[in-house]
């Protein structure tokens, strides 16, 4: 009879016992769960595009550019005209621009990536082209409802092979037109304007 209680003691106790394993581990299965959505929708809204990649509809087209570069300040400018394009990608969250024209006397291919980078709340741009073989990559912000993004970062100059401070700024001053200024430090040491690109709707 005591063996009988004593089975059934432990039959019972061995039921209790993976009762509570089983309802341990659909409650972690839960918890896991919960997490891993909780992850996902973290994940799309970070990656979901909004108001500051929508500007950048703006620029999308082709466009007529006159280019001005200045070697140092109170000179004449080198003129040189060119042609761009832009156009999204990546569901809008990239402009791609896709530039042809002249510099210097030779032909000038380039093409950059603007972006805005929700993990960082910077935009970012990404440019390479035909004169060079670095590739440069800047930081940067908006203001006024992303009608002017400016950026700042550092460069080897090729002339002196030094490190070099630069600034970019466009500016749209509407649907049809905007301009582009490249700023750097001149012969005495500050910031002038250096360069700059009028783009005029096609």
């Amino acid at each position: 009879m005591r063996k009988t209680l004593l089975g059934l003691a432990l039959i019972a106790l061995s039921a209790a016992v993976v009762a509570s394993v089983s309802f341990a581990g659909k409650e972690k299965d839960k918890k896991y769960a919960a997490d891993e959505q909780a992850q996902m929708q973290a994940y799309m809204e970070v990656g979901a595009p909004n108001e500051h990649h929508e500007a950048f509809k703006k620029r999308v087209g082709q466009w007529n550019a006159e280019v001005k570069m200045w070697q140092a300040p109170n000179t004449d400018p080198m003129v040189s005209t060119g042609k761009s394009k832009y156009e999204l990608s990546m569901g809008g969250r990239f402009l791609t621009q896709y530039y042809e024209g002249d510099m210097m006397g030779m032909k000038f291919v380039g093409m950059g990536v603007a972006g805005y980078d929700k993990t960082i709340d910077k935009h970012t741009t990404f440019w390479i082209d035909s004169m060079g073989t670095q590739a440069m990559y800047t930081e940067g912000e908006c203001s006024d409802h992303c009608n002017v993004e400016s950026y700042r970062t550092t460069i080897n100059d090729p002339m002196s092979g030094k490190e070099m401070k630069v600034k970019m700024v466009t500016k749209l001053i509407d649907e049809n037109k905007h301009v582009f200024e490249w700023y750097n430090p001149g012969p005495d040491g500050k910031e002038f304007k250096s360069m700059e690109i009028v783009y005029t709707r096609i």
